[in-house]
Protein backbone atom coordinates (compact mmCIF):
# COMPACT_ATOMS: atom_id res chain seq x y z
CA UNK A 1 0.00 0.00 0.00
CA UNK A 2 2.84 2.35 0.93
CA UNK A 3 4.62 1.42 -2.29
CA UNK A 4 1.59 2.42 -4.37
CA UNK A 5 1.36 5.80 -2.61
CA UNK A 6 5.03 6.45 -3.31
CA UNK A 7 4.52 5.46 -6.96
CA UNK A 8 1.54 7.81 -7.33
CA UNK A 9 3.48 10.61 -5.67
CA UNK A 10 6.44 9.96 -7.99
CA UNK A 11 4.17 10.00 -11.05
CA UNK A 12 2.58 13.24 -9.90
CA UNK A 13 5.94 15.01 -9.61
CA UNK A 14 7.12 13.51 -12.92
CA UNK A 15 4.00 14.80 -14.67
CA UNK A 16 4.36 18.18 -12.95
CA UNK A 17 7.98 18.50 -14.12
CA UNK A 18 6.95 17.45 -17.63
CA UNK A 19 4.18 20.04 -17.63
CA UNK A 20 6.56 22.76 -16.44
CA UNK A 21 9.06 21.79 -19.17
CA UNK A 22 6.32 22.02 -21.80
CA UNK A 23 5.27 25.45 -20.49
CA UNK A 24 8.88 26.70 -20.53
CA UNK A 25 9.39 25.32 -24.06
CA UNK A 26 6.19 26.93 -25.36
CA UNK A 27 7.07 30.26 -23.75
CA UNK A 28 10.59 30.16 -25.19
CA UNK A 29 9.24 29.28 -28.63
CA UNK A 30 6.73 32.14 -28.37
CA UNK A 31 9.48 34.62 -27.41
CA UNK A 32 11.71 33.41 -30.25
CA UNK A 33 8.93 33.76 -32.82
CA UNK A 34 8.12 37.22 -31.41
CA UNK A 35 11.75 38.32 -31.70
CA UNK A 36 12.07 37.02 -35.26
CA UNK A 37 8.77 38.61 -36.27
CA UNK A 38 9.85 41.94 -34.80
CA UNK A 39 13.23 41.83 -36.54
CA UNK A 40 11.45 41.03 -39.79
CA UNK A 41 9.16 44.03 -39.37
CA UNK A 42 12.17 46.25 -38.77
CA UNK A 43 13.97 44.94 -41.86
CA UNK A 44 10.84 45.45 -43.96
CA UNK A 45 10.52 49.05 -42.76
CA UNK A 46 14.09 49.95 -43.65
CA UNK A 47 13.83 48.15 -46.98
CA UNK A 48 10.85 50.33 -47.87
CA UNK A 49 12.64 53.47 -46.69
CA UNK A 50 15.50 52.76 -49.10
CA UNK A 51 13.17 53.79 -51.93
CA UNK A 52 13.91 57.37 -50.84
CA UNK A 53 17.48 56.87 -52.01
CA UNK A 54 18.37 56.93 -55.68
CA UNK A 55 21.19 54.56 -56.68
CA UNK A 56 21.88 52.35 -59.64
CA UNK A 57 22.11 48.58 -59.34
CA UNK A 58 25.56 47.53 -58.12
CA UNK A 59 26.22 45.48 -61.26
CA UNK A 60 25.37 48.45 -63.48
CA UNK A 61 27.63 50.97 -61.77
CA UNK A 62 30.81 52.18 -63.41
CA UNK A 63 33.91 52.73 -61.25
CA UNK A 64 33.20 56.48 -61.24
CA UNK A 65 29.57 55.98 -60.21
CA UNK A 66 30.60 53.75 -57.31
CA UNK A 67 32.59 56.67 -55.93
CA UNK A 68 29.59 59.01 -56.07
CA UNK A 69 27.15 59.40 -53.16
CA UNK A 70 23.51 58.30 -53.46
CA UNK A 71 20.79 60.92 -53.91
CA UNK A 72 18.43 61.17 -50.94
CA UNK A 73 14.86 62.46 -50.94
CA UNK A 74 14.92 64.26 -47.61
CA UNK A 75 11.47 65.78 -48.08
CA UNK A 76 9.96 62.29 -48.27
CA UNK A 77 11.89 61.16 -45.19
CA UNK A 78 11.12 64.32 -43.19
CA UNK A 79 7.42 63.74 -43.74
CA UNK A 80 7.86 60.40 -41.97
CA UNK A 81 10.20 61.56 -39.21
CA UNK A 82 11.46 65.15 -38.78
CA UNK A 83 14.32 63.83 -36.60
CA UNK A 84 16.21 62.70 -39.70
CA UNK A 85 19.54 64.47 -40.13
CA UNK A 86 21.39 62.27 -42.63
CA UNK A 87 21.67 59.07 -44.61
CA UNK A 88 24.60 56.68 -44.06
CA UNK A 89 25.90 54.40 -46.79
CA UNK A 90 28.90 52.07 -47.17
CA UNK A 91 29.04 50.94 -50.77
CA UNK A 92 28.79 47.18 -51.27
CA UNK A 93 27.48 46.50 -47.74
CA UNK A 94 24.07 46.33 -46.03
CA UNK A 95 24.71 49.65 -44.30
CA UNK A 96 22.30 51.93 -46.12
CA UNK A 97 20.08 53.66 -43.57
CA UNK A 98 18.55 56.95 -42.45
CA UNK A 99 20.28 58.61 -39.47
CA UNK A 100 18.23 60.33 -36.79
CA UNK A 101 19.16 62.40 -33.75
CA UNK A 102 17.00 62.43 -30.64
CA UNK A 103 17.05 64.55 -27.51
CA UNK A 104 18.89 61.69 -25.73
CA UNK A 105 20.66 58.45 -26.58
CA UNK A 106 17.86 56.21 -25.29
CA UNK A 107 14.81 56.98 -27.41
CA UNK A 108 15.97 55.34 -30.66
CA UNK A 109 17.60 52.32 -29.03
CA UNK A 110 14.38 50.37 -29.45
CA UNK A 111 12.36 52.57 -31.80
CA UNK A 112 12.67 52.47 -35.56
CA UNK A 113 12.87 55.43 -37.90
CA UNK A 114 9.07 55.37 -38.12
CA UNK A 115 8.85 55.48 -34.30
CA UNK A 116 7.70 51.88 -34.00
CA UNK A 117 8.73 49.91 -30.92
CA UNK A 118 11.24 47.36 -32.22
CA UNK A 119 14.44 45.66 -31.07
CA UNK A 120 16.16 46.81 -34.27
CA UNK A 121 16.00 50.44 -33.17
CA UNK A 122 17.40 53.09 -35.49
CA UNK A 123 20.78 54.39 -36.59
CA UNK A 124 21.28 57.59 -34.59
CA UNK A 125 23.83 60.34 -34.00
CA UNK A 126 24.87 61.06 -30.42
CA UNK A 127 22.42 63.58 -28.96
CA UNK A 128 25.28 65.91 -27.95
CA UNK A 129 26.92 65.98 -31.38
CA UNK A 130 26.46 68.83 -33.85
CA UNK A 131 23.71 67.68 -36.22
CA UNK A 132 25.72 68.79 -39.27
CA UNK A 133 28.60 66.44 -38.35
CA UNK A 134 30.93 69.35 -37.60
CA UNK A 135 31.98 68.02 -34.17
CA UNK A 136 35.56 66.84 -33.70
CA UNK A 137 34.19 63.31 -33.38
CA UNK A 138 30.67 62.50 -34.60
CA UNK A 139 29.49 59.21 -33.06
CA UNK A 140 26.78 57.19 -34.79
CA UNK A 141 25.19 54.23 -32.98
CA UNK A 142 23.43 51.15 -34.31
CA UNK A 143 22.51 47.69 -33.03
CA UNK A 144 24.63 44.62 -33.70
CA UNK A 145 21.86 42.40 -35.06
CA UNK A 146 22.49 38.67 -35.49
CA UNK A 147 21.01 38.97 -38.97
CA UNK A 148 23.93 41.21 -39.91
CA UNK A 149 21.62 44.18 -40.50
CA UNK A 150 21.94 47.67 -38.96
CA UNK A 151 25.57 47.71 -37.67
CA UNK A 152 25.87 43.92 -37.44
CA UNK A 153 28.30 43.91 -40.37
CA UNK A 154 30.89 46.10 -38.60
CA UNK A 155 32.47 42.89 -37.28
CA UNK A 156 33.76 42.18 -40.77
CA UNK A 157 36.18 45.10 -40.40
CA UNK A 158 38.32 42.85 -38.21
CA UNK A 159 39.58 41.57 -41.57
CA UNK A 160 41.92 43.96 -43.40
CA UNK A 161 40.84 42.57 -46.78
CA UNK A 162 37.25 43.57 -46.00
CA UNK A 163 38.45 47.07 -45.17
CA UNK A 164 40.30 47.24 -48.49
CA UNK A 165 37.08 46.38 -50.32
CA UNK A 166 34.91 48.81 -48.28
CA UNK A 167 37.17 51.67 -47.11
CA UNK A 168 34.76 54.61 -47.42
CA UNK A 169 31.64 55.81 -45.62
CA UNK A 170 29.18 58.31 -47.06
CA UNK A 171 27.20 60.62 -44.81
CA UNK A 172 24.62 62.52 -46.84
CA UNK A 173 22.88 65.47 -45.21
CA UNK A 174 20.37 67.82 -46.78
CA UNK A 175 23.15 70.34 -47.39
CA UNK A 176 26.13 68.19 -48.37
CA UNK A 177 27.56 64.76 -49.07
CA UNK A 178 30.52 63.91 -46.83
CA UNK A 179 33.03 61.19 -47.69
CA UNK A 180 34.99 59.51 -44.89
CA UNK A 181 38.01 57.21 -45.12
CA UNK A 182 38.13 54.43 -42.51
CA UNK A 183 41.42 54.41 -40.56
CA UNK A 184 40.76 52.14 -37.56
CA UNK A 185 38.62 49.22 -36.38
CA UNK A 186 38.73 47.65 -32.93
CA UNK A 187 36.90 46.45 -29.84
CA UNK A 188 36.55 48.64 -26.79
CA UNK A 189 34.16 49.15 -23.88
CA UNK A 190 31.35 51.56 -23.16
CA UNK A 191 33.48 53.49 -20.63
CA UNK A 192 36.71 53.54 -22.64
CA UNK A 193 38.52 56.53 -24.16
CA UNK A 194 36.64 56.37 -27.48
CA UNK A 195 33.47 58.27 -26.65
CA UNK A 196 34.76 61.84 -26.71
CA UNK A 197 32.93 64.32 -28.94
CA UNK A 198 35.07 67.43 -28.62
CA UNK A 199 38.68 67.99 -27.56
CA UNK A 200 39.82 70.91 -25.41
CA UNK A 201 43.37 71.04 -26.79
CA UNK A 202 45.34 69.74 -29.76
CA UNK A 203 47.40 67.64 -27.36
CA UNK A 204 44.26 65.86 -26.13
CA UNK A 205 43.14 65.26 -29.70
CA UNK A 206 46.59 63.99 -30.75
CA UNK A 207 46.72 61.61 -27.78
CA UNK A 208 43.26 60.32 -28.68
CA UNK A 209 44.27 59.64 -32.29
CA UNK A 210 47.37 57.76 -31.15
CA UNK A 211 45.24 55.52 -28.92
CA UNK A 212 42.84 54.83 -31.80
CA UNK A 213 45.64 53.76 -34.13
CA UNK A 214 47.26 51.56 -31.49
CA UNK A 215 43.94 49.89 -30.69
CA UNK A 216 43.15 49.10 -34.32
CA UNK A 217 43.28 45.48 -35.51
CA UNK A 218 45.66 46.53 -38.28
CA UNK A 219 47.54 49.52 -39.66
CA UNK A 220 45.57 51.09 -42.49
CA UNK A 221 48.35 53.52 -43.37
CA UNK A 222 45.84 56.40 -43.31
CA UNK A 223 47.39 59.60 -41.96
CA UNK A 224 45.27 61.45 -39.43
CA UNK A 225 45.85 64.67 -37.53
CA UNK A 226 44.19 67.17 -35.23
CA UNK A 227 42.82 69.10 -38.22
CA UNK A 228 40.74 66.09 -39.25
CA UNK A 229 37.04 65.64 -38.51
CA UNK A 230 36.22 62.13 -37.30
CA UNK A 231 33.28 59.78 -37.69
CA UNK A 232 32.90 56.86 -35.26
CA UNK A 233 30.43 54.03 -35.89
CA UNK A 234 29.66 52.19 -32.66
CA UNK A 235 27.79 48.97 -31.91
CA UNK A 236 27.68 46.43 -29.10
CA UNK A 237 29.43 43.05 -29.01
CA UNK A 238 27.64 39.80 -28.30
CA UNK A 239 30.17 38.49 -25.77
CA UNK A 240 30.02 41.28 -23.18
CA UNK A 241 27.37 43.65 -21.86
CA UNK A 242 29.84 46.55 -21.79
CA UNK A 243 31.71 45.50 -24.94
CA UNK A 244 31.63 47.76 -27.96
CA UNK A 245 32.93 47.54 -31.52
CA UNK A 246 33.91 50.71 -33.34
CA UNK A 247 34.91 51.64 -36.87
CA UNK A 248 36.47 55.08 -37.22
CA UNK A 249 36.99 57.26 -40.25
CA UNK A 250 38.26 60.71 -41.13
CA UNK A 251 36.55 63.25 -43.35
CA UNK A 252 38.06 63.28 -46.84
CA UNK A 253 35.91 65.98 -48.42
CA UNK A 254 32.38 67.32 -48.64
CA UNK A 255 30.41 68.54 -51.63
CA UNK A 256 27.24 70.59 -51.67
CA UNK A 257 24.04 68.82 -52.68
Amino acid sequence: MGHQKKKKKSNFFSNLILLLCIIVFCFSAYKLVSYLTEYKRGEQEYSELSTAVSTEAESEKTKEQKENPPKVDFQKLKAINPDIIAWICIDGTVINYPVVQGSDNEYYLHRTFENQSNFSGAIFLDAKNQSDFSSDNSIVYGHNLKTGKMFGSLKYYEDKEYWKDHPYIWIITEEESIKYHIFASYRTSVNDFVYVLEFGTEEEFADYLTKCQKASYYDTGIEIGTDDSLLTLSTCTSDSEDGRRVVQAKKVYAEEN
